[in-house]
């Protein structure tokens, strides 16, 4: 879904700062076009273990919208009762009525978007979102049965210190996510105009960003995450923690995953698809 209310400035997804919801209506056409249109080529009702919504903001779509394109998904494919369906969300723009279309139509994992809880940091990249912002959606979600919670963290961010970014890993693991993402902000700005807000001397130099992944990792795994790769962290209970254990743990284009599937389809502009004979992305 690739579309935001804001663009926040460190983002490197392909998205469309829009407050107009009419693009995105329009865009919603075209996408059960395309899944028709795949779906008729294919020829036959297959079986999907693993729906993800990225964005840009999934959360963006109406709670109606949000369940019209679940059900075209369902109605092309046969969507199993063990499937896991995750969603990307902005806990700036959850609302109660999205959070029950979402656990309608079958979500059961949310991954929010945290990055970081230091205020000063959030005003440098233009996304200000309180703590309480971000717990009351957590506790919403749990509310409406979808307990999976992953969380998004990001390192090397402007005005970013090793010692804040452990407050930043305290007050999100204080929310018992199941699973954490610790990723590196990279400055392109050559590549992404809107990266050009962030100021280029606020960044941490290469031998603070290390410092800061290094304590956020070693603050994770005290706090009793297990390290699964690079910069995936989960409770020893979840599914890629198991994986991990048992070493069925398997690495997409997007990160490690317990998906065993070969085949994965891509929907809507920039999304990857991968087959047997190699990968495939649609245009942006």
């Amino acid at each position: 879904i690739p579309f935001c209310k804001e663009l926040c400035w460190y983002c490197g997804c392909n998205t469309k700062a829009t407050r107009q919801y009419k693009p995105v209506s329009s865009f919603l056409n075209d996408l059960k076009h395309e899944i028709s249109l795949v779906t008729h080529a294919l020829g036959a009702t297959h079986d999907v273990r693993h729906i993800h919504f990225g964005g840009g903001s999934p959360s963006y779509l109406t709670p109606n919208d949000f369940t019209a394109l679940f059900e075209h998904i369902k109605q092309h494919f046969n969507v199993l009762p063990n499937a896991e369906v995750a969603v990307e969300l902005d806990p700036r723009e959850i609302t109660e009525a999205k959070i029950a279309a979402y656990a309608k139509a079958g979500v059961n994992r949310a991954s929010l978007g945290v990055q970081d809880f230091n205020s000063t940091v959030q005003k440098a990249i233009n996304r200000v979102q309180p703590f309480h912002r971000v717990y009351q959606a957590v506790e919403m979600l749990r509310q409406y049965g979808i307990k999976k919670i992953s969380f998004d963290l990001l390192y090397g961010l402007p005005h970013q210190t090793s010692e804040s970014i452990l407050d930043t890993v305290a007050l999100a693991t204080a929310m018992d996510p199941d699973r954490i993402s610790l990723f590196g902000y990279a400055h392109v700005p050559w590549m992404k105009k809107h990266m050009r807000l962030i100021e280029d001397e606020a960044l941490p130099k290469a031998e603070e960003r290390l410092r800061q992944s290094d304590a956020a990792r070693k603050k994770l795994k005290q706090y009793g995450y297990t390290a699964v790769g690079l910069d995936h962290f989960a409770k020893p209970t979840d599914t890629l923690a198991l994986a991990l254990n048992s070493n069925q743990l398997k690495r997409n284009f997007q990160g490690y995953t317990t998906d065993a599937s070969e085949t994965l389809i891509g929907f809507g502009p920039s999304a990857i698809s991968a087959f047997k004979q190699g990968y495939v992305q649609n245009t942006p």
